[in-house]
């Protein structure tokens, strides 16, 4: 199997729809993503929320949303002053998606007025035996 690693990261305060995105580079199935999210919360109850997805528009609020790879929310209900870092690194695995050359994903910030968030994402695409365009994703 020959997997090729395909790094995203993006920061934003508060939120930023298509904070990050990234062309597929070639025909292939992705495997999994691993989620490095950071975000600095100084107030009860702030959160901050990554999403990535096949959309051009972040879809973290809607219901029946199409496309969306990956979630990661970290919220704080405290009452404190001055910053106070949360982290959250985990690997996901997506069960095979086919993805086609040209593809986008897109990474979506949703937060807090104030909050600033950081994320890495590394996905991991198979591109063994894809060879010509076999699908298109409707």
């Amino acid at each position: 199997m020959a997997v090729e690693s395909i790094q995203l990261y993006a920061t934003g305060t508060g939120s930023v729809a298509d904070a990050a995105s990234v062309d597929i580079p070639m025909d292939g199935i992705l495997l999994g993503i691993q989620v490095a999210h950071r975000a600095d919360i100084d107030a009860d109850d702030e959160q901050s929320t990554v999403q990535v997805s096949f959309l051009s528009s972040a879809q973290i609020s809607t219901n029946d949303a199409r496309g969306v790879l990956a979630n990661s929310t970290l919220t704080a209900a405290m009452v404190t002053s001055g910053v106070y870092p949360m982290f959250a690194n985990f690997y996901s695995n997506l069960n095979e998606i086919k993805v086609a050359a040209g593809e986008r994903l897109h990474v979506h910030i949703s937060g807090s007025t104030g909050v600033v968030c950081t994320v890495l994402l590394i996905l991991f695409l198979d591109v063994s035996g894809m060879g010509r365009r076999q699908f298109r994703r409707s």
